[in-house]
């Protein structure tokens, strides 16, 4: 693998690496099949019990999804939004422990990807947010687990608006548990991490069974289906349209 590394950094803590930095570590197609493949080998890794999830470079964590590769059709829509649901989802199941530290920007798919880990270390320097309703489109997982992680009338505006905010905002709606200086960032990261492998394996594993236990029942199948329709839209191909061309959508409602 060369866009995801898995890399065994002391005992039982490893490190998971976006490695796209000249697309700001976007979720592209092959990003997303390496880290399915570098969290079995996380899953089946015998010695492992926490993972810190991070992206190559200094400037982002995740930038968020591959907009271009976007099927702009409902049974594309249903694909991508099924698959890429399965995909973050698989992170809250695995019943070991996966910290997100954040270098940098976390936007729409980078930061459903941070949402979906267990505990979030941010930056200083890091930059959150959910753009996806300037474009025509919904993040599906966010939709479902940011008003779950920092109350639903916050949720909604940040939804509703699509603006960035900084690492001291994420920290003060509760979105991140740590903010730390730029350079400090691993170094917390796996200070965390080794606080948690000092508790007894299967002690976190029901901790973490048991906190996520409602997660992954029919709320996922209802995003799937509402978010579906919005890949035939009109407004969906304008905002992909107005994004590449940098100008203001002119939404129609269609």
């Amino acid at each position: 693998m060369d866009k995801v590394l898995y890399e065994r950094l002391e005992p039982g803590i490893v490190l998971i690496t976006i490695n796209n930095p000249e697309m700001m570590n976007a979720r592209t197609a092959e990003v997303r099949e390496q880290f399915d493949k570098a969290l079995d080998i996380f899953d089946d890794d015998s010695e492992a019990l926490v993972a810190i999830v991070t992206g190559a470079g200094d400037k982002a964590f995740c930038a968020g999804g591959d907009i271009s590769g976007f099927d702009l059709d409902l049974q594309g829509g249903h694909r991508l939004a099924k698959i890429g649901l399965a995909a973050l989802h698989k992170l809250e199941k695995i019943d070991k422990i996966l910290i997100a530290a954040v270098n940098g920007y976390a936007l729409g798919g980078g930061l459903e990807l941070a949402l979906a880990c267990d505990l979030i270390i941010a930056s200083e320097r890091a930059q959150f947010g959910f753009p996806e309703a300037k474009r025509g489109i919904v993040p599906v997982l966010g939709v479902l687990r940011l008003p779950q992680v920092i109350g639903r009338h916050k949720a909604k505006e940040l939804l509703l608006s699509g603006r960035r905010f900084g690492a001291a905002e994420a920290a003060d709606i509760g979105l991140v548990n740590k903010v730390v200086p730029h350079d400090g960032l691993m170094t917390a990261a796996k200070e965390l991490a080794r606080e948690i492998i000092t508790s007894a394996p299967l002690a976190i594993k029901v901790i973490k069974a048991a906190v996520n236990r409602e997660l992954g029942g029919a709320e996922l199948i209802y995003a799937v289906t509402a978010v579906t329709g919005l890949f035939a839209s009109e407004d969906l191909k304008e905002g992909i349209k107005a994004f590449s061309e940098k100008r203001t959508p002119a939404f129609k409602g269609r």
